[in-house]
C-alpha cells in the first residue's frame, strides 16, 4: 500500500487561489495546463513549481509527514516526475532562453523528489517514482513506474531504473489487439517487469465474453497464465530489492 502525491499538477481552481505564487507561466505570460479533461471539472489541473521552499512542496511535506505518521503504508508513490519544461513564472538562476530568464522545471521535480524520498527513507518506507526523466531523478526511487507504454517501454523502463524494480500500470493502447496484448506481456514477463491490468480492457473483454464467450475463455486461460508468471518474476526482484533497501537502512541508522 502506497501513499499517492501527484508533485506538479494541482486541480485549477485550488491551484490558482492557494498555490498562485507557484503556477507555471508560458513565455506569454499564460498559465500551463497538466493533465485536462474537460468532462470532470476534479480532472482539470495547473502545473505548479514544486522547487525546494515553494509553498506547494512544505504542502506536500506536511501531507506526507501526516499521513505517514497515521497510515501503516509500505511507502509514498511519487506521480508525475515527467515534466520537463521552461516556465517563466520563476528564474532558476541559470536557465534563459530567447524570452528571458526562466526555470526548467525537471530541476524542481527533482528537488522535490529528493525531499519527499528524505521524509518517507527516515520512516523506512519505499519511493516508488512515475514517469522520471532525469537519472538524478531516477536514482533516488526504490521502485520506477510508468502508466503507459509503447513499443519499447519495457527496455527503457529497465534501462532508466539501475536494476531497480519496474512496474508498468497497464499494457499496450490497442486494447482490441489481444494478439499485441499477449505478445507485450510475454516482453513484460522476460524482462523481469511486473505489469498491471489496464481497468479500460475490462470493457472490453465483459463485450468479448457476451459475443465470443470461446474467444474470451481462451484469451483469460492464456493471459492469466502468463501474468501469474510476469507476477512471480517481478515480486522476485521487488523482495530482494527491498530487502537490501532494509538492510541498507539499519546500517545507517
Amino acid at each position: 500500500v502506497f501513499i499517492y502525491l501527484d508533485i506538479t499538477e494541482c486541480q485549477y481552481e485550488v491551484a490558482r487561489s492557494v498555490f498562485r505564487r507557484d503556477l507555471l507561466l508560458d513565455e506569454k505570460g499564460c498559465v500551463i495546463k497538466g493533465f485536462w479533461r474537460e468532462e470532470r471539472k476534479e480532472e482539470q489541473t495547473y502545473i505548479v513549481n514544486p522547487r525546494s521552499g515553494s509553498f506547494f512542496l512544505s504542502y506536500l511535506k506536511e501531507q506526507l509527514i501526516s499521513l505517514l505518521d497515521r497510515l501503516p503504508v509500505d511507502g509514498v508513490f511519487l506521480d508525475r516526475c515527467d515534466y520537463s519544461m521552461f516556465e517563466y513564472n520563476h528564474d532558476d538562476g541559470i536557465s534563459s532562453t530567447e524570452h528571458g530568464p526562466c526555470y526548467m522545471v525537471n530541476f524542481a521535480v527533482e528537488e522535490a523528489v529528493m525531499e519527499l524520498a528524505e521524509i518517507a527513507r527516515r520512516r523506512g518506507k519505499l519511493v516508488m517514482l512515475n514517469l522520471p526523466v532525469s537519472v538524478e531523478t531516477a536514482l533516488t526511487g526504490d521502485i520506477i513506474s510508468r502508466d503507459y507504454t509503447c513499443r519499447f517501454e519495457p527496455e527503457k523502463t529497465l534501462f532508466q531504473a539501475f536494476s531497480k524494480p519496474c512496474y508498468l500500470m497497464y499494457v499496450g493502447e490497442d486494447l482490441t489487439n489481444l494478439t499485441k496484448q499477449l505478445s507485450l506481456l510475454n516482453r513484460y514477463c522476460v524482462n523481469g517487469v511486473l505489469p498491471g491490468f489496464d481497468s479500460r480492457l475490462m470493457s472490453y473483454l465483459v463485450a468479448l465474453r457476451r459475443v465470443a464467450p470461446q474467444r474470451y475463455e481462451s484469451f483469460v486461460k492464456e493471459w492469466g497464465g502468463r501474468l501469474e508468471l510476469a507476477v512471480k518474476n517481478a515480486l522476485k526482484r521487488s523482495l530482494k530489492n527491498k530487502d537490501a533497501f532494509r538492510e541498507k537502512s539499519n546500517l545507517n541508522a
